[in-house]
């Protein structure tokens, strides 16, 4: 009798513990299919606001861009020689190339006025321009933001972002739209050395990428430097996926001069 009721006992802990597993099993693999089917950012068409912007603003737009964790939601514009950039009617970024097509470099510009200390704000509801782009110099707001859609001649495409640095502001190349594929080997190169962040990506001479910049103040109240955020278009049949992001031994010259503490302060 005894033998019997530990039988039914034994029988009865397997199965709850059969149940468990299979419970566990259950949740673990809708959470697989769930970060499968569940895109790391949502693309939003922004061509319709191209055209509105255009027709408002009477400025040429060329594309738009949006970036991730951030409220840069805008236009870029072409800049010419009579172009006021100074204007605050309206926030936008502008490139110096009339790149009205998708080409292999596009490197898009704008104002950061209220957030170019060597503490740089998360964010601020004021925040305008770029000017929400120095939260990239975290390591957990990097690590959780990754990707840039940028709207150009018709269709929305999602870059991931594989650079991060601050760089001397003479060092920057405005002028070029495109690069020879021996040239953008280098271009590739020389960002991944120079950003804080070693992102898991792979970044070759047959990407096309988008270069975000902005001034800053983070190493003084100089405008010798500026922020620079680099990243590559999501191939075809590639799933845009957040990778893994370590921080390079050169943050260590961000990492301390953010102890400094020094105030937030205004352009």
């Amino acid at each position: 009798m005894m033998k019997r009721k530990q039988k039914r006992e034994y029988k009865k802990r397997r199965s709850w513990g059969w149940l468990v597993i299979v419970i566990v099993l259950f949740l673990a693999g809708g959470y697989m299919l769930s970060s499968w089917l569940i895109p790391p950012y949502q693309i939003e068409d922004r061509i319709p606001n191209m055209k509105k912007i255009e027709k408002a603003e009477k400025d040429k737009v060329i594309g738009w861009l949006r970036v991730q964790g951030t409220n840069i939601d805008m236009p870029v514009i072409y800049r010419d020689e009579d172009t006021d950039v100074t204007k605050m009617d309206y926030d936008f970024a502008w490139s110096y190339p009339k790149t009205e097509t998708l080409q292999n470099r596009a490197i898009f510009t704008s104002h950061n006025v209220l957030n170019v200390s060597s503490n740089p704000l998360l964010e601020n509801e004021k925040f305008r321009r770029f000017e929400s782009l120095p939260a990239f110099l975290y390591s957990e707001f990097a690590e959780k933001n990754q990707f840039i859609q940028y709207s150009v001649d018709g269709k929305n495409y999602l870059y991931q972002i594989f650079s991060v640095s601050i760089i001397k502001e003479s060092s920057i190349d405005y002028d070029h739209d495109s690069f020879e594929q021996d040239v953008m080997k280098k271009y590739i190169k020389k960002a991944k050395q120079e950003s804080y962040y070693d992102y898991d990506i792979d970044v070759d001479e047959t990407d096309s990428i988008v270069t975000l910049i902005t001034c800053t103040r983070f190493f003084g109240a100089t405008d010798a430097y500026s922020l620079k955020i680099e990243a590559r278009k999501i191939r075809e049949y590639e799933r845009a996926k957040q990778v893994a992001l370590k921080v390079k031994s050169n943050y260590q010259e961000i990492d301390e001069r953010m102890k400094e503490g020094v105030e937030n302060e205004v352009a």
